[in-house]
C-alpha cells in the first residue's frame, strides 16, 4: 500500500537566509532547523498548521508559523 503525498512546492523569501542568520542560534535557529527537518520528512503532515494567505494571487499559497505565535 502506497501513501500519496500531494505535490507541495516550497518557496522562501529572498531575505530568508539573512533573517535566519540574524536570529540568536540558541533561541530560534534550532526551531527553524527542526521545522525544516520535519517538513522534509513529511511536507503534508497536519502538524505544520498551514495558514491561508488572504488576497494572494494564487489561492493555493500558504504560510507556516515556526514558533507558534
Amino acid at each position: 500500500m502506497s501513501t500519496h503525498i500531494p505535490e507541495i512546492r516550497l518557496a522562501m523569501s529572498y531575505d530568508f537566509l539573512d533573517a535566519f542568520a540574524s536570529i540568536p542560534q540558541q533561541q530560534q535557529q534550532s526551531g527553524v532547523r527542526q521545522f525544516l527537518e520535519r517538513f522534509r520528512r513529511n511536507p503534508a503532515a497536519p502538524t505544520h498548521n498551514f495558514e491561508v494567505i488572504r488576497h494572494a494571487r494564487d489561492g493555493n499559497l500558504r504560510s507556516v508559523r515556526i514558533d507558534g505565535t
